[in-house]
């Protein structure tokens, strides 16, 4: 499976006093989807007796593994187009995850900053209507009872015209009665 760039992962240590199903997940490095069939290998499992001694913690040597993935690669051949330019390449995946982190966490600051001078707008529109409204109000209040009266002066103008209009037409017609 590896050949075909699939990684099993979760695999190691079983515990003797481990029960039921034993199972791991299957990471695709290739650039091309692969099927595995029902029945076909992908984990090989033996079993060891072991002892109980410490385990001493391995540094990893970027440099020593960049050089074996070097020659990993020289001694497979050419039949690797399909796992990726960044196949075991962990500095250009590292770099790359680093870069488009920096770029999700500046959209998602472009979008905070967006938002926020947006409000901002919109609590300075608001603050605007309220002082305007505030003037506007007095100014009416002061003004209104000028309006109110010319308001009423001029309907009872109106109503006058009209009942001497009623008046005009209705003389004639009581003349002839």
């Amino acid at each position: 499976m590896s050949t075909k760039g699939l990684l099993s992962l979760n695999i190691g240590i079983v515990d003797s006093s481990s029960i039921g199903p034993i199972g791991s997940v299957i990471i695709n490095f290739s650039s091309k989807a692969q099927t595995i069939t029902i029945g076909e290998q992908y984990l090989r499992m033996t079993f060891h007796k072991t002892d109980t001694a410490p385990v001493e913690k391995v540094k990893i040597d970027n440099k020593k593994l960049e050089e074996c993935r070097k020659q990993y690669i020289a001694k497979t051949g050419t039949n690797l187009g399909y796992l990726g330019a960044k196949f075991l390449s962990f500095d250009e995946v590292i770099k790359e995850i680093s870069e488009e982190t920096k770029k999700s966490v500046k959209d998602s600051v472009d979008r905070v900053l967006r938002l926020a001078l947006s409000m901002i707008a919109i609590l300075g529109i608001v603050l605007a209507f309220i002082i305007n409204f505030k003037t506007l109000k007095s100014y009416f209040i002061e003004e209104g009872l000028n309006t109110k009266e010319y308001n009423i002066d001029s309907k009872l103008d109106s109503l006058e015209y009209k009942l001497q209009k009623i008046e005009e037409r209705i003389a004639p017609i009581e003349d002839t009665n």
